[in-house]
Formats: C-alpha cells, structure tokens, sequence
C-alpha cells in the first residue's frame, strides 16, 4: 500500500507510523485508517519489531476525525478496533494506571 496520509519506518526494534497531515491537526480519514491498519499488520509481521509507537507530524497528535468525512464512518465505512486486534504493544499497554 503507499501511504499517502501516514508514515512508517522501523528504528531497531521500534515501529514508528506517523499521521502526516499537519496542514488538518492530523484529522483521521478513512485513509489514514486504512494506513494505519496496513502498517499495524506489516509491524505485526516483521519479527524485529517489538513495539509500535504512534506519533502526529506537526504541532499536535491528532484533532480526532475529519469532520469533512465524519458522515463516512455513519455509514458503516469504519472499523471499531478491539484491544485484541493490536498485533504488537503500545506505550498505553504497558504505562501503570
């Protein structure tokens, strides 16, 4: 898949996918979500990798989802993610609450 709405590289045994829209606060689109599930499971597939970690391009992480494609989502366009489907840990698996 190329991304066009994210990043993603591998740093030693770190995973990094970046939201890169910066010019919307890293609005998430449909696209990006599909980005991200992509680069998820190529994470999950590569055995170096140990971690994932999540980060926004820009001056902020995220400003949620894009409302321009909000009325997508209603209509059965996107995937609720269960914490089951998370192939590899991320920072808020494994912080103490």
């Amino acid at each position: 898949m190329e991304y066009r709405e994210t990043l993603y590289h591998v740093d030693g045994k770190v995973a990094v996918i970046m939201l890169n829209r910066p010019d919307k606060l890293n609005a998430w689109t449909t696209r990006m979500a599909e980005e991200i599930q992509d680069a998820m499971m190529t994470a999950a597939e590569d055995d170096n990798v140990n971690v994932i970690v999540m980060t926004g391009a820009g001056r902020g992480f995220s400003a949620g989802a894009d409302m321009s494609v909000l009325q997508d989502l209603g209509d059965g366009g996107g995937k609720k993610a269960d914490k089951e489907d998370k192939p590899k840990p991320t920072p808020q698996d494994v912080r103490p609450d």
